[in-house]
């Protein structure tokens, strides 16, 4: 199964499973670049909730999924949103970013969600960040989310943490294949109707200290490591893993 497949079948069902994330809101406006009327990319934007929140503190945002109905989810959101200046949402690989946005637009570059490693190997995960980094403005920051690949791919982890609620229960599998292979393997239970959702896709899992070597070849600098969006410790035993990395002035 591809990723357009993957998440256009639970598109709908979305924001039950990922709402906004004040946390994330709160870890971008840490930053040290943070300012009024930043521009920003958002990357794997999914249905639009960080993109509009953004939006709303008076920013420019740009934000892209490769799954047209969660852009067309998030454009029907913007219809109610109160931002003065909508998001722009698109449809993208974000493999072809380079191709579509100039190089130093933007004073902040993110990718959150777990996105990073939808890509197949260390090559395009490493030809992605060298594009993340010729797109942000000297000065700009690279915030990127994913998991903490060390500790579940060395210790073998079977499931992440369920997420249920009123409307939706989400159980999430890994399995391992050959080198950095995972194969994720979700089942979305929708409460009312009883409907069964499953859906398997490969993930590469990557290291912290090959994350870090990228970013640094990349030219970008004050490459720091959370292990969380509340700025804590990277530990271990974290299951999250969260990076801000400064792009170098000239």
């Amino acid at each position: 199964m591809d990723d357009s497949v993957f998440y256009s079948s639970i598109s709908q069902y979305y924001d039950h499973i990922f709402p906004l994330n004040k946390a994330q809101l709160s870890f971008i406006e840490t930053q040290p670049n943070y300012g009024s009327n930043l521009r920003i990319l958002d990357m794997g934007c999914g249905s639009g909730s960080l993109s509009l929140a953004l939006a709303e503190r008076g920013h420019q945002i740009d934000a892209i999924d490769y799954d047209a109905e969660m852009i067309g989810l998030a454009n029907e959101k913007a219809k109610t949103n109160t931002a003065k200046v909508k998001p722009k949402f698109q449809q993208m690989d974000m493999r072809e970013i380079a191709q579509h946005f100039p190089e130093n637009s933007f004073d902040q570059v993110l990718c959150f969600g777990n996105t990073l490693v939808h890509l197949a190997d260390m090559e395009t995960i490493a030809g992605f960040i060298n594009s993340m980094a010729r797109l942000c403005k000297p000065g700009g920051m690279i915030l990127i989310q994913l998991l903490h690949y060390q500790n579940i791919f060395t210790n073998r982890k079977a499931k992440l943490p369920i997420i249920e609620n009123e409307k939706i229960r989400f159980e999430r599998h890994y399995s391992y294949g050959d080198e950095r292979t995972i194969d994720f393997k979700t089942s979305l239970m929708i409460k009312e109707s009883g409907q069964l959702i499953q859906n398997c896709i490969p993930l590469y899992a990557i290291f912290k200290e090959e994350l870090e070597l990228l970013l640094s070849h990349a030219g970008l600098s004050h490459i720091k490591f959370y292990g969380n969006f509340n700025s804590e410790a990277l530990e271990e035993d974290s299951i999250p893993l969260v990076v801000s990395a400064q792009k170098s002035n000239p």
